[in-house]
């Protein structure tokens, strides 16, 4: 289709041809807005009908109870297809920076949403960025999530809803997302009947206990079980601004605000815990927290569940954090974005949302064999854990100086061969410097990564080089043994390129000494973190400092 008038002065004209228009359904409610057409939707002049769209209308819009050219519209951010640059023809890649940028503002000409639109659904980052979401927030945030009345666009002079959803092109890369869009199509509806999301039930926050906190712990020792969550400041340990409490059916979310040990409200918190189920997300986190503020610790619970590490042997490959996780299951708005304008919601928002969470794992948990121990056996070892990173390990302060002067001197006999081959200052710390001797100085192949402008000169962009313009190594041998001065020299000695070897040497160095050795100069004792639900293969994360991989 010949592109209209209105497209002559954008960026993206070409030949003025592969305009493709909206799909506009008069009286539709809804609104799919994508990013740009591919070559099948610049051939029929019709969006999302090449497999993106076919995927879209036999899976998605289904389970939105949407159906093309009856009750739905679908548009593009972008009507036509940029030309690659490099290689002269027309890519359905989207153009970024300035060009995105006076592409998007043309466009928006031909963009006109039916009057009768009531929910918007983005489908990716540049839908996302188009309807105002990158005020709020990033994409991956949001996805799932309605935005709040107050961010929605108006239409007509009223405010619509959105809803920010995969795009479908990227679900088909990321296999653990195909879940997650099911889940957000299938929410459609009930956006639309007022059902979903609920309100927040109403928060109470108090600092002392009177009838009303007491008529709460009578309920919620009936109950079957208590959700906690607690909040605090990570960087003044023993410090506690807020526990959030709730459980199935209680009329409030009770908040015990900075609370203090010996208190009215402490025993009647220590009395619930001794008697109930406590439901936790990542239990260590918050029980070490009430441990630092002299409120609780892993004996004073009878019985607790842990939603996280639940989610972690359900469905390993996905991400376990409760953002995530309650933008599947949660049954109400998100929250996180409150952390610091409005804590006492954004604590309410994540004591609801594990409720959700954990109701609908707790079904899903039901029956599933196996993996009911793998969960039990985290549950036992979660005390152990919170006691070894309480007691931390002791620095033996002699070697890590000696290490220090040892890596250190590393690092400067990497930038004295460096500047020796290059012939000026050539700075080993900048990507810059490195990139203009390696591919305009000594004209090497350019390594590319997906979505970075500039050519990389990362550890994995330094191996392809070494083994096209250096001499053979191997790197399960370097990892294990190190890289040092002297075998960097023995290297070069024997025809290894000098370049590609002192930026080896000096970044590997440079890595132990600003990740590894000066977090832990001067230090007694290192309180490291365990991590045990990240990994899909099981192995547990030592991090502050990261144990696993310490030269």
């Amino acid at each position: 289709m010949k592109k209209p008038d209105g497209c002559v002065l954008c960026p993206l004209y070409a030949d003025g041809l592969g305009f493709c228009p909206d799909e506009y359904v008069e009286a539709s409610h809804v609104f799919v807005l994508g990013q740009n057409p591919g070559a099948d939707e610049e051939r029929r002049a019709i969006p999302f009908v090449g497999l993106t769209g076919r995927e879209m209308d036999r899976r998605y819009l289904p389970l939105a109870q949407l159906f093309r050219r009856e009750n739905v519209s679908i548009g593009n951010v972008l009507r036509c297809r940029m030309v690659d640059p490099e290689k002269g023809i027309k890519a359905n890649k989207m153009p970024t920076g300035k060009l995105l940028a006076q592409a998007t503002e043309c466009c928006s000409q031909y963009l006109a949403f039916p009057p009768s639109t009531r929910l918007i659904v983005a489908q990716g980052e540049h839908a996302w960025s188009y309807i105002g979401g990158e005020e709020l927030g990033s994409f991956y945030s949001w996805r799932g999530f309605p935005i709040p009345p107050e961010f929605r666009p108006e239409i007509n002079g009223r405010p619509v809803e959105v809803l920010p959803v995969s795009h479908i092109a990227h679900v088909g890369r990321e296999p653990y997302l195909k879940m997650a869009a099911r889940l957000d199509w299938a929410k459609i509806p009930k956006i639309l009947a007022g059902k979903w999301p609920l309100p927040l039930p109403p928060v109470v926050t108090k600092t002392e206990f009177d009838a009303e906190a007491s008529s709460w712990f009578h309920g919620a020792n009936l109950a079957s079980y208590v959700v906690l969550d607690c909040e605090w400041d990570p960087d003044r340990r023993g410090s506690m601004d807020l526990v959030g409490m709730y459980y199935p059916g209680a009329p409030w979310v009770q908040q015990w605000a900075h609370p203090k040990p010996s208190s009215p409200f402490h025993g009647s918190f220590l009395s619930l815990m001794a008697t109930s189920t406590v439901v936790f997300w990542n239990g260590i986190a918050d029980v070490d927290a009430l441990y630092y503020a002299g409120l609780a610790d892993w004996p004073d619970f009878k019985d607790f569940q842990d939603g996280m590490q639940m989610h972690a042997v359900l469905w390993v490959e996905m991400p376990h954090d409760l953002d995530f996780v309650s933008s599947l299951y949660g049954e109400h708005g998100r929250t996180k974005h409150l952390k610091h304008t409005n804590p006492r919601l954004y604590n309410a928002g994540d004591v609801v949302s594990t409720d959700d969470c954990w109701k609908r794992l707790s079904r899903e948990f039901h029956g599933a064999g196996q993996t009911r121990q793998n969960y039990y056996d985290r549950l036992e070892i979660l005390p152990g854990i919170s006691e070894s990173m309480r007691l931390g390990i002791a620095v033996n302060e002699d070697k890590v100086n000696d290490r220090l002067k040892d890596y250190s001197a590393r690092v400067k006999a990497a930038s004295e061969i460096a500047e020796a081959y290059c012939g000026w200052s050539i700075n080993l710390n900048s990507d810059e410097h490195v990139r203009a001797a390696l591919y305009a100085e000594e004209g090497m192949t350019k390594q590319r990564k997906k979505k970075v402008k500039a050519a990389s000169v990362d550890k994995d962009a330094i191996a392809v080089l070494r083994e096209e313009h250096s001499i053979p190594f191997d790197p399960e041998q370097e990892e294990k043994e190190g890289v040092s001065t002297a075998y960097i020299l023995d290297r070069i000695a024997d025809g290894g390129h000098p370049l590609l070897e002192a930026r080896l040497l000096h970044s590997t160095s440079e890595y132990a000494v600003s990740h590894y050795l000066n977090p832990i100069l001067g230090q007694i004792r290192v309180h490291h973190s365990i991590a045990i639900h990240p990994q899909d293969n099981h192995r547990w994360s030592y991090t502050d400092p990261p144990l696993a991989t310490l030269p």
